[in-house]
């Protein structure tokens, strides 16, 4: 009670995200309809002396004595190397989306491709190096038990297969990690962390850069090292997922390596260049590569917000119009927890707006269908309901996808 009012130990905010509740204020209404007793307990609840630490302690029994995280989806592999799930299930396909209708999503990207062509600009496919199929010695033995991994039935190379199938330009970063892991003096992948390490995030920008540069064939501003520093202790991004854990005792680490870089001022292309991506370029992003090699060129992180200089859009004030108007390259980035969703209905707004706008009822309906699952597949918690809802009634995964996405367009057409 006295840490509750005094607040006379200083402790540390607990890390991830979670609702905040306020103290409720009281009012005879509130007293008699009993939201304030419910909205008081919830405060409470959240705001107990030395709760943080309870909280942390409940979280390092469960961690040190049992090999489970009292966090959202993260699972402990051997040697404590962390995952998120949806990596590993990536890795072993159990998110498979089926060839035709990967076929069917890359049909419609090369035409995308073949417009953008016809206007002097270009599309590139980018593949984010993955955790799981970067680290799958340490993935637990009980979901190679569960799941049986089947070669050529994974998002990642079907995607790749239909990808040179159609001639579409492709950068495959998970594959030229995977080939490099052996001989590489810098870690690629941290232990504690799910995105590619600070290291390994710098070396795919480098590589970016320059393979725009052959491309367009025009000249850009490179990254420069100047120094690697090496810790033992993560930095940054390097232990995400370890912070969202909230553990009392830091779990021990490898040596990661950090880049201290600038940028040349050499470049002479003024193209602009806008990446479509999840947090696998945020990194780079925040190193400066828009910045300086991209000619200040924006971010649509997840397609629901566009980081412009120090400018944030949402998703409702994207011009899609002037954004064709304004780039001259356009970088689809995903990773294998991702692909699934790929580019969160990036591809199918341009495809309608600007690369087939005859189309007819059905086809637009179809369109609307596909937007939807694709924004149920990029929300976490929405799409885990609807997969235990398919495994609870047997019913195919694609079925119920649809069910709700057109569910959800009757429920704006009614508010309209």
């Amino acid at each position: 009670m006295m840490q509750q009012i005094f607040r006379v130990v200083k402790l540390d905010d607990l890390n991830g995200s979670f609702k905040k509740y306020e103290k409720p204020q009281l009012t005879y209404s509130a007293w008699v309809n009993g939201s304030f007793q419910e909205e008081g307990e919830q405060f409470i609840n959240q705001n107990f002396g030395f709760r943080n630490f309870f909280v942390r302690l409940n979280n390092q029994i469960y961690f040190s004595l049992f090999k489970k995280a009292k966090a959202n989806s993260v699972i402990i592999g051997t040697d404590n190397y962390l995952f998120e799930v949806k990596y590993i299930e990536a890795y072993l396909g159990k998110d498979f989306l089926g060839e035709k209708e990967i076929e069917k999503r890359v049909k419609k990207i090369s035409e995308i491709s073949k417009f953008l062509k016809s206007k002097g600009k270009d599309l590139v496919f980018v593949t984010a190096a993955g955790k799981g199929s970067y680290y799958p010695e340490f993935i637990p033995d009980h979901y190679y038990r569960r799941i049986k991994k089947e070669e050529g039935k994974t998002n990642l190379e079907t995607y790749n297969k239909y990808l040179k199938k159609y001639g579409i330009h492709n950068i495959d970063f998970n594959q030229w990690f995977c080939n490099m892991k052996d001989t590489t003096e810098h870690l690629l992948f941290p232990k504690t962390g799910t995105h590619w390490s600070m290291y390994g995030s710098t070396l795919a920008a480098d590589s970016l850069i320059k393979y725009i540069e052959n491309l367009r064939d025009i000249k850009l501003n490179h990254i420069v090292l100047s120094d690697v520093e090496k810790s033992n202790v993560p930095r940054q991004i390097d232990n995400d997922i370890e912070r969202g854990m909230n553990l009392l005792f830091p779990i021990k680490n490898t040596e990661l390596s950090y880049p201290k870089l600038s940028f040349t001022d050499s470049g002479t292309s003024d193209e602009k260049i806008m990446v479509v991506s999840d947090s696998y370029y945020m990194h780079m992003y925040f190193q400066g590569v828009c910045k300086n090699a991209f000619n200040s060129g924006d971010f649509l992180y997840y397609y629901k917000q566009i980081y412009r200089g120090d400018e944030l859009i949402t998703n409702e004030e994207i011009n899609l119009e002037y954004e064709l108007e304004n780039h001259d390259v356009f970088i689809i980035m995903s990773t294998e927890a991702t692909r699934p969703s790929c580019d969160w209905g990036f591809t199918n707004e341009f495809y309608t707006r600007f690369v087939n706008n005859k189309l007819t009822e059905a086809e637009k309906k179809e369109l609307e269908i596909q937007e939807y699952i694709e924004k149920i597949r990029a929300t976490k918690k929405w799409y885990s309901n609807i997969k235990r809802e398919a495994e609870m009634q047997n019913l195919p995964l694609d079925s119920v996808l649809r069910k709700h996405a057109r569910y959800m367009i009757f429920v704006n057409n009614k508010k309209k």
